[in-house]
């Protein structure tokens, strides 16, 4: 069974205000743009560039159940990473505040 290291740092009580679990998250946020959001552009250049071949016609029904589908996805990702966005937003103004606070009663 595949754990993630969000589940590890959990599991080993750190503090969910910690560093690490800070970090972990924006890699998380980051990858998931990576691979999944910023890849779109790319993915329908391609099928825009062999949309009408020969090759691309010979698919019959799947050409639709390729672009329905990926239309689909497309749009939870997308939906996804709003709210990515949204918590990663959160998390880091937070995290900017404690830092102001902790800076200013060291003073």
């Amino acid at each position: 069974m595949r754990k993630s290291l969000r589940w590890m740092l959990d599991a080993l009580k750190f503090s969910k205000t910690s560093n690490l679990f800070f970090i972990n998250g924006l890699l998380m946020v980051g990858s998931f743009y990576a691979v999944r959001i910023l890849i779109l552009p790319f993915y329908w250049y391609k099928i825009y560039t062999i949309y009408g071949t020969d090759d691309f016609i010979k698919l019959g029904f799947a050409q639709a159940v390729m672009i329905v589908t990926s239309i689909m996805l497309d749009g939870l990702n997308c939906f996804w990473g709003y709210r990515m966005y949204l918590g990663a937003r959160k998390v880091v103004k937070l995290k900017l505040d404690d830092n102001k606070n902790e800076t200013n009663k060291e003073k």
